[in-house]
């Protein structure tokens, strides 16, 4: 087939890794340019019974666009928004995307309301038209890596940092269009076929086929380790997480909605890191306090992380517009907050740095935004503390070709996110490796990236790594709350069953 060309050594080698940094092997590559390119490519591989591996933008950390031989199929030409649409009832606006559209082209099309369809009708002009007149609107979890493709993120069901309001991605997925691994295109939409109990029925081409889902129920509210399942659940929920292994996603249709007129972000430094998590469990449980303002993100930043940036900071795109870091601190705390009323939010605002205060916050070293730019200070730093992980085991691959970042995305329960930091610090400690810890301390979710020096240091992390699994998964926590399992977690742990 003239779209399949084979991957050589000065070409397409790119496209046999991923952020993870693993090296993976295949024998051929394909672009598709549309949904029928796709079908007659995954059909053909059937029928020789090659693998596939499909791929987007290959930003994942969890190695699952690497492929382990046969054909690699890369989404990143199939990159249209092809339409539009208005929902009067919900007054929400849904955009019908290619899964290689780009989250930071997404968001920037919004926010400029530059919405170019090809081959438009008068409907869909209108309804762009509409989207021009109308009043700002965003896609409220918008995950952190902005480089992300859309086909990725709803495969893995992404999270980011306003997701402790928000929600994932598969809240906002109304409908997408399936490729199976023969050929077959399925049309999902969201409230068109229910389960009963975990008893699924689905018509494939006229013929009804029916099967059970896993009766495993999830404790996490973020959990991307497993098919999803849910009693009554809706079908189109088990494709979305499902990281590509049911079929190939070819078009999404996204909802996005009103955005809050006001927001507040704030990072909050500590010299004690008992302060700080005791800060971030105060912004967790005042509701009470701000009404209707809601908190919309709330990260954990370790020391580590700061002085990591700050070493780092000449070698990170956009790094110069982040403020000079004080490494001093034990920790920060990101939050976020949204209102649609600048008196109600300058009132929680308030609270909000009464409540630092009383936590021991240094309100002199505070960073606040409330403009909504492009290139916001406070979330450039965010994206700066794995990119600055990421360029420092770069430098430690010139010796040790074979090295990796071990990336963790485990999430417990509330009551255990003190134990579970304990023993990361614990174990790390004792066995003298470079880390980094961050992340999502609103949903008790914190990503650890181990950082090793040398293969003996990494085959260390590796057994740590295993250890922890196997205790959260004994504590009811979650072994992977948004990065999926890919190749990193199946090839790394014998996941323990819960």
């Amino acid at each position: 087939m003239k779209e399949i060309h084979k991957i050589l050594k000065n070409q397409y080698w790119d496209n046999l890794t991923d952020e993870s940094k693993i090296q993976g092997v295949a024998d051929s590559i394909s672009f598709p340019m549309q949904e029928e390119d796709v079908a007659n490519i995954i059909s053909y591989m059937n029928t020789k019974k090659i693998n596939v591996t499909i791929q987007g933008a290959r930003t994942g950390l969890s190695g699952g666009s690497v492929p382990r031989g046969g054909h690699v199929m890369n989404m990143s030409r199939m990159n249209k928004i092809t339409g539009i649409k208005y929902c009067a009832e919900k007054d929400e606006f849904i955009l019908s995307l290619q899964p290689g559209v780009l989250l930071q082209d997404l968001n920037t099309a919004i926010r400029r309301k530059e919405i170019v369809i090809f081959n438009e009708k008068r409907q869909i002009r209108n309804d762009i038209d509409q989207f021009r007149r109308a009043g700002r609107y965003f896609f409220p979890p918008d995950p952190t890596e902005s480089l992300a493709s859309i086909g990725g993120i709803v495969s893995c069901n992404a999270a980011g940092p306003c997701s402790y309001a928000y929600g994932s991605v598969r809240q906002y997925v109304s409908q997408i269009r399936v490729v199976l691994s023969d050929g077959t295109v399925l049309t999902i939409r969201r409230g068109g076929n229910k389960c009963k109990k975990r008893i699924c029925h689905i018509n494939i081409e006229n013929k009804n086929i029916s099967f059970e889902l896993p009766k495993y129920s999830f404790s996490n509210p973020k959990n991307s380790a497993g098919y999803f399942s849910q009693d009554d659940m809706d079908i189109i929920d088990l494709f979305i997480g499902a990281e590509g292994t049911l079929g190939i996603i070819t078009s999404i249709d996204l909802r996005i909605i009103h955005e809050p007129n006001e927001k507040f972000r704030c990072i909050s430094f500590f010299h004690n890191n008992d302060d700080a998590l005791n800060f971030a469990d105060k912004m967790k449980h005042a509701k009470d306090e701000f009404g209707n303002i809601s908190v919309v993100a709330l990260e954990y930043i370790d020391n580590y992380s700061m002085r990591l940036v700050e070493q780092q900071r000449s070698k990170i795109q956009a790094a110069e517009i982040i403020p000079e870091i004080d490494t001093s601190f034990a920790a920060g705390i990101y939050f976020e907050l949204h209102s649609g009323n600048t008196d109600n939010l300058d009132y929680a605002t308030q609270i909000a740095v009464d409540m630092m205060e009383m936590c021991g916050g240094n309100t002199e070293n505070t960073w606040v935004s409330s403009e909504e730019r492009e290139l916001d200070p406070l979330k450039v730093f965010r994206h700066a503390i794995p990119e600055s992980a990421n360029v420092l085991m770069d430098d430690y691959k010139h010796n040790n070709p074979g090295l990796t970042t071990i990336c963790t995305d485990m999430a417990v329960q509330e009551k255990n996110i003190k134990k579970m930091m304990e023993m990361y610090k614990r174990d790390l400690n004792n066995k003298k490796i470079q880390y980094i810890m961050y992340g999502h301390i609103g949903d008790n979710h914190l990503h650890i990236n181990m950082l090793p020096k040398d293969m003996k240091e990494y085959e260390i992390g590796l057994e740590l790594y295993k250890r922890w699994a196997k205790k959260i998964a004994e504590w009811g926590g979650t072994l992977s709350a948004e990065h999926g399992i890919g190749t990193v977690s199946y090839t790394h742990l014998t996941l323990p069953t819960n």
